[in-house]
């Protein structure tokens, strides 16, 4: 009977495992003002998935260069994580 229960784990253990695509995020923060006792400075941060790495270079150059004379852009990207 023992055998009967493990060979269709046996069977699901064995199977191939596809790989998933691999991911990539933009990481962009946000930041505005100075660092001073009596007016800190605001930061924020958001992440998104991107297709690739180029698309994801592209899109942070792009964040970058909109709005700088008002908040500090910084962008980096990360290979890895969960879609």
């Amino acid at each position: 009977m023992r055998h009967l229960l493990l060979a269709p784990l046996f069977l699901i253990l064995s199977l191939p495992v596809q790989a998933a695509d691999p991911v990539v995020h933009l990481v962009l923060s946000f930041s505005r003002g100075t660092i001073k006792a009596y007016r800190p400075m605001t930061q924020a941060a958001v992440v998104m998935p991107m297709i690739s790495m180029d698309k994801c270079q592209e899109e942070g150059a792009l964040a970058t260069t909109r709005n700088n004379d008002e908040v500090r852009t910084f962008f980096w990207c990360i290979e890895g994580g969960v879609r």
